[in-house]
């Protein structure tokens, strides 16, 4: 059983499953595939986790600041194209929308910290070293890219 944190097991889901692993054998291809799909599940979850931390931190001025977000940026277009010059109430606009998101940013991004450092706990099947090198081979990676498969290499 291998505990590590849960942005580490949606990372290596990612980095897994787009991985070629014709030059193994079929035995350990298998037990990859099996990683995949004990993976996925965790991934999935994440995913949904995430999803919802945002849905539920969007309080009532979400829409409203999304809204005028729109709007600034086509100020910004207008003015780019030299049909429009800001004006004071326009870059205040623009202060109170950037301090809005910030302030969103920095919530949604304490809240995710706490979802990606969350442990699980793993009953990942080892690869062995060799076989791994063969994936990298096949694959065109280096070895800082098997740096985040420590915990799943023997």
């Amino acid at each position: 059983m291998v505990k590590i944190k849960t942005v580490d097991a949606v990372k290596a889901y990612e980095a897994l499953k787009s991985l070629k692993l014709s030059t193994i054998d079929d035995d350990m291809m298998i037990n990859i595939w099996r990683n995949i799909k004990m993976l996925r599940k965790i991934a999935e979850e994440y995913k949904k986790d995430i999803d919802d931390s945002r849905n539920a931190l969007n309080d009532d001025e979400f829409d409203k600041m999304q809204n005028r977000l729109h709007l600034a940026r086509l100020r910004e277009e207008k003015v780019k194209n030299g049909e429009y010059t800001l004006t004071d109430e326009d870059r205040n606009d623009v202060n109170e929308i950037n301090e809005y998101f910030a302030k969103y940013s920095a919530k949604v991004e304490k809240f995710n910290k706490e979802i990606d450092d969350k442990e699980v706990a793993l009953d990942i099947i080892k690869i062995t070293d060799n076989d791994f090198l063969k994936v990298l081979k096949a694959n065109d990676k280096d070895f800082s890219y098997m740096e985040q498969f420590e915990w799943m290499i023997c």
